[in-house]
């Protein structure tokens, strides 16, 4: 590392603007960016991951002012060049400026978790209304107590669906979930009315740990979806008894610890659920690394490109010729679809095209390749499995229907 990195690395960003005259702004801080200001000059600072070199802060009404610690101190006129710099950050107390000082996350303001109201389930539900999920499923021995309802009706005269998030054994937040009554008028002066699905966290929830669990089913496997109508419409579709568990989003390595304690104290194994999408895909697969990653003790990590629409799995830290035999095994079931692979002594790096077909190859190989026999994958017919069970109820009504009109 060049003296310039270690500097970098060593110094604390807030701390320093904060030797400048910043002031951190809790109300306007979040988990991932905490704001300051000095006076009409605002600032958004990105906390340390540990790559320094990335983009470190960004000026809120000048794009042009932004970049790491060095663009910071030019930028703002407190040194005039890269070789000021040096001498500037050397000269710094480093006690006072290390990225390890907890302080500065510990000043941004998070408002704690306040459950809203629920009550038992009816058939003005959300889930009965408009997602073809049966009322006695929901009050049943898998769901019972794992869904709950608001009390008021909306616009679409259906009742939200609160899915409450554990950690720990306790209630860490909520999921809402119902429809969204929106109005719009057209060229001729028409009123359109649309309904689209919305999804809203409580406030204070805790996303990142929280999980939704369905009631507990001894020695069956632990099904893991995306969110828990995807899970409950599962049910209702192949009337298996899994302990069904769900993300709010992409799994945190916690979220994957924990599950994959309970699968592993209980020897049930796990069933992969993901949606039938590229972002179903890349659900699954970042689930299947991080439980490789706990389970052999790797750095197994995976990263997408927008821009040029590749997808990369990237092994960190010193790999054996067991790892290298793994990653060329997955590189071939790819086949052309492998965009790149390259070794070296702290690195292997498989780089692809971010496409569902190929993300689904990629995690069948890492299930085969790592010897994952505890670990299975469904996939739904359609988009998602809530999507195959409204389908399969829209088959069922018209063939109700071709059958009276065939006997009238």
């Amino acid at each position: 590392m060049d003296i310039l990195s270690e500097l970098k690395a060593q110094i604390n960003f807030v701390e320093l603007a904060a030797m400048h005259g910043y002031e951190l702004n809790k109300r306007k801080s979040t988990k991932k960016t905490l704001f300051l200001e000095k006076g009409e000059d605002k600032i958004l600072v990105y906390p340390n991951t540990g790559k320094n070199e990335d983009h470190r802060y960004s000026t809120c009404n000048n794009t042009n002012d932004g970049g790491t610690i060095i663009d910071f101190l030019i930028n703002k006129g407190i040194v005039s060049s890269v070789n000021q710099a040096i001498p500037y950050l050397k000269n710094l107390d480093p006690a006072s400026l290390r990225i390890s000082d907890p302080v500065v996350m510990k000043k941004v303001d998070h408002k704690p978790f306040v459950p809203v109201p629920t009550f038992p389930l009816d058939c003005d539900n959300y889930l009965v209304r408009c997602r073809a999920i049966p009322l006695d499923v929901l009050r049943g021995p898998f769901f019972g107590g794992s869904v709950m309802s608001g009390s008021r009706l909306n616009s679409n005269k259906t009742k939200n669906a609160i899915f409450p998030l554990v950690y720990d054994n306790r209630v860490v937040g909520q999921n809402i979930r119902n429809l969204k009554r929106t109005e719009w008028i057209n060229e001729l002066g028409e009123v359109i009315v649309t309904f689209e699905e919305f999804k809203h966290l409580v406030e204070g929830s805790n996303k990142t740990n929280g999980v939704w669990k369905s009631s507990v089913v001894a020695g069956a496997p632990v099904a893991v979806f995306e969110n828990p109508i995807d899970a409950i419409s599962f049910h209702v579709l192949k009337g298996k008894a899994y302990n069904f568990r769900a993300t709010i989003g992409s799994p945190s390595r916690d979220v994957v610890k924990s599950i994959a304690q309970e699968a592993l104290h209980t020897n049930s194994g796990f069933v992969l659920c993901g949606d039938n999408d590229k972002s179903g895909k890349h659900f699954n697969l970042n689930f299947l690394t991080n439980y490789i990653s706990f389970r052999e003790g790797l750095d197994l990590i995976t990263s997408f490109d927008k821009k040029s629409n590749s997808y990369s799995l990237i092994l960190k830290g010193h790999n054996t010729a067991k790892q290298r035999i793994v990653f060329d095994g997955i590189a071939k079931s790819l086949g052309i679809e492998t965009v790149k692979l390259s070794f070296t002594v702290d690195q292997i790096h498989l780089q692809t095209r971010y496409e569902a077909p190929v993300l689904g190859r990629m995690a069948k190989a890492l299930v085969n390749l790592f010897g994952l026999n505890s670990v299975a994958i469904e996939v739904s017919q359609t988009k998602d499995f809530n999507q195959d069970l409204q389908l399969r109820e829209q088959e069922k009504v018209l063939k109700k229907k071709v059958t009276k009109g065939l006997s009238l």
